[in-house]
């Protein structure tokens, strides 16, 4: 009687599968709002923000111009992830809005540089810039 064949066993996925990663970021996403607050909750003096922001790769290709206004009641979220060549890059806008909102000033523009490792080149930084303009509008 010859042997039978020996089957191997598929190999178990290592890792949480397509639906259970977009309920964690779903999760993720309703935590950071509760945890962001509300303009009026962090900034009482502001009744109103309005945000500009236009997203640029190193070649000078617009990847995002977004205009945002943020009402005392919206959640404050400000920090922007990099649509860039990195993936993971971020740019921390709520640190500046503070500062800005800490010397009552109107409004403030600049430049943030993505400091996110490069998909081509790890060696290199991402290098994507956001220009940024915030107008506050006081009680």
């Amino acid at each position: 009687m010859p042997a039978s064949p020996i089957y191997r066993k598929k190999r178990p996925h290592q890792g949480p599968n397509k639906n259970e990663l977009k309920v964690s970021r779903g999760e993720a996403e309703s935590r950071a709002k509760q945890q962001a607050g509300t303009l009026r909750e962090r900034f009482p003096q502001v009744s109103r923000l309005e945000v500009r922001l236009r997203m640029i790769t190193p070649a000078d290709a617009v990847l995002e111009e977004t205009r945002r206004v943020i009402g005392a009641d919206e959640a404050l979220l400000l920090d922007v992830p990099c649509l860039g060549g990195c993936g993971n890059g971020l740019f921390l806008l709520m640190e500046v809005l503070q500062k800005m909102l800490s010397s009552s000033e109107e409004s403030h523009e600049g430049l943030g540089i993505c400091q996110g490792v490069s998909y081509m080149d790890p060696r290199n930084i991402c290098g994507t810039k956001l220009y940024y303009h915030i107008e506050a509008t006081y009680s």
